[in-house]
């Protein structure tokens, strides 16, 4: 299952105290899910990404946030990673990103 359109995005780490920190940003996508959450909320925090070491885990975890209101608004493979985002019921617009590698 595909959930959304392909984007292409630019992305850049930067350092914040010993963490880092991932700053995404859409290149071309007039219609993607990412310009269109920058249009709605302006430049500001997004997400807060999860990776899995179990596959299982992560997909577990999606039905979980689905049983909870939140929906999938972004789905894709990467290779053998796959990646989710999921946006709550509240309109905060700030959402989870699940990933872990898909096992054979």
């Amino acid at each position: 299952m595909t959930v959304g359109e392909p984007v292409k995005i630019r992305i850049h780490h930067i350092e914040v105290a010993g963490q880092d920190v991932e700053v995404i940003e859409p290149v071309d996508s007039p219609n993607a899910y990412l310009t269109k959450f920058l249009e709605t909320h302006g430049d500001c925090f997004h997400h807060l990404a999860l990776t899995f070491e179990k596959h299982a885990e992560h997909l577990s975890m999606c039905k979980i946030l689905a049983t909870q209101g939140y929906r999938c608004v972004f789905e894709a493979h990467v290779r053998d990673l796959l990646v989710n985002y999921y946006e709550s019921s509240d309109n905060s617009g700030i959402a989870l990103e699940l990933k872990s590698v898909v096992e054979v």
